[in-house]
Formats: structure tokens, C-alpha cells, sequence
């Protein structure tokens, strides 16, 4: 992801069932599985930009349709 608009709406992300930093940041899942527990996800800051990382699927991540780019 070389950039995102600067309205984009961050969903916040859960944090032992509560939610976080919501209009800050934001986790959202991959469609890609990294094993049966757990998942890729985009976390998304408004601060740092984006980063990958897997997480646990009972985490509870946010789910946003997105379109790469080539």
C-alpha cells in the first residue's frame, strides 16, 4: 500500500474486549490465512503509516474491503 486518503476512518481494534484507539488506528484482516488460528492483518496508524503482522483469529480485527494497486 503506497498511501491511503487522509479521511480514511480507522476502526480502532480490540484489546481485551475493548476498543482502542479508534479514529487513530485500526486492524483489518487479510483474506489470507497464516495457519488455522491465525491470520494476516493491515494495522493502520495515522501516525506510523501501514505494517503487517498475523494475529489470532478470536481477536476480533476489523474487516474493510480494500483494492491494491499494481
Amino acid at each position: 500500500m503506497r498511501s491511503y486518503p487522509s479521511n480514511f476512518i480507522y476502526s480502532g481494534y480490540l484489546d481485551y474486549g475493548l476498543v482502542m484507539n479508534r479514529g487513530a488506528a485500526g486492524n483489518y484482516w487479510s483474506s489470507t490465512a497464516n495457519s488455522s488460528s491465525e491470520a494476516y492483518d493491515l494495522g493502520l496508524s495515522a501516525s506510523l503509516g501501514p505494517g503487517t503482522s498475523t494475529a489470532n483469529k478470536n481477536s476480533g480485527g476489523s474487516i474493510r474491503c480494500l483494492i491494491s494497486g499494481a
